[in-house]
């Protein structure tokens, strides 16, 4: 794997094992659960490309597969829908990685090839299938996997739910998308070109920046195969494995610390000013009983206090304000002020001192953890960027 992106890794994972606390756990353990994932993909990062050969019911994303081996690999019938279970058509000297990637999608149907050697296909089932299941199976397996070939034909490439459900909430990994107009054999030249500047306009309108569309006619009734090898090329010499393997691993990792900064409420600082005000607010309030110690003064205090303690509790977000709600409720707030009253010394450094003990460095140490959080936080965002940066990664 690439050493950049494992020190990514670390960084972020850090973040998250800092995130607890701050963020809620359930955010905390998905983002844990995705940077495994990642750690996991160890052995073929920059190695092999997995890609995805995904599109709707009919679509030809079989007849695709068997075009690109040259043979049949992937059953193709008029029945709809076909694809039951995913094929993966992987390269004979793959990595141990691959097998790992493979058994922890379930997928058991495995041939190899020697056509591509740093690519391996995934034939999935297709997204629009009246069978649920295998919705259910492609919404869990894409995020798995470096790229994603979307094959289309001319009936259904405007599809509303293929472009309403599926292209549009993974346009920002548009970088990792190839598009095949299928089935170019039942058009003109000038529909085929008609239809392609059509897609790729419903493509930008959907978020992706430059999306590229192959014609092809993968399995023609009459004819020879048609597109196949400009496809095929391109996926030999142009594709760079390692930039798009690193680049949807950089924008998976960008993404997990977007979700935690939001959850933990950190995006608009993770410093609350939390010593300066507690100061003003203990200072005060040691002035204020020294002068006068009776029942008024003492609420005005604790009043005082619960006051910041709830200011805080709104700043730092619902996990953490929930914690401090719970952990300094009025009647702690109360026996801090009695345990400050009741000390020998009575001049205000005194008080302020007991206030501090009692209150004030308690406090502080739950809200520097929060800033500490935010801080790794922050780091990995600003290693995420550099790294995106240095890879081009978008």
């Amino acid at each position: 794997m690439n050493r950049g992106v494992l020190e990514l890794i670390d960084a972020v994972e850090l973040a998250v094992s800092r995130s607890t606390g701050s963020a809620p756990r359930r955010v905390i353990a998905e983002a844990q659960r995705r940077i495994d994932g990642l750690r996991d993909r160890r052995g073929h990062f920059g190695e092999v490309l997995v890609v995805a050969l995904a599109g709707g019911t009919g679509c030809g994303k079989s007849s695709v597969l068997n075009a690109i081996a040259g043979e049949d690999v992937a059953g193709v019938s008029v029945l709809r829908p076909h694809t039951q279970t995913p094929l993966a058509w992987i390269p004979r000297d793959h990595s141990e990685g691959i097998e790992r990637l493979l058994d922890d999608l379930e997928i058991s149907q495995r041939l190899l090839q020697d056509v591509l050697p740093s690519i391996a296909f995934l034939d999935l089932p297709d997204i629009d299938s009246i069978a649920d299941w295998h919705r259910q199976m492609v919404e869990h397996l894409l995020p798995h996997v470096d790229a994603v070939l979307w094959v289309v034909d001319p009936e259904k490439y405007h599809d509303e739910v293929i472009h309403e459900e599926f292209l549009s909430p993974v346009a920002s990994f548009g970088d990792q998308f190839l598009f095949a107009l299928n089935k170019i054999d039942r058009l003109s030249a000038e529909e085929t070109d008609t239809i392609r500047e059509d897609l790729a306009a419903s493509l930008s309108h959907d978020g992706f920046k430059r999306p590229l569309v192959f014609p092809v006619a993968a399995d023609p009734e009459f004819g020879p195969i048609r597109g196949i090898d400009e496809l095929v090329e391109f996926l030999a010499d142009q594709v760079d494995v390692k930039r798009v393997a690193i680049s949807k691993a950089i924008n998976d990792m960008a993404a997990v610390l977007e979700e935690l900064g939001s959850a933990a409420h950190v995006w608009d600082g993770g410093f609350v000013d939390y010593r300066s005000r507690w100061q003003r607010a203990r200072d005060l309030s040691a002035e204020e009983l020294v002068a006068n110690q009776g029942a008024g003064t003492r609420h005005d205090v604790i009043c005082r206090l619960e006051d910041l303690i709830a200011a805080l509790a709104v700043e730092v977000g619902p996990t953490l304000g929930q914690s401090l709600r719970e952990e300094y409720p009025s009647s702690r707030v109360e026996q801090a002020v009695d345990a400050a009253l009741a000390g020998e010394a009575q001049e205000p450094a005194a008080l302020a001192a007991r206030l501090d003990a009692t209150l004030g460095d308690p406090l502080q140490l739950l809200l520097w953890h929060r800033a500490h959080f935010a801080a790794t936080l922050a780091g990995a965002v600003v290693a995420t960027h550099q790294l995106k940066a240095r890879h081009g990664a978008g």
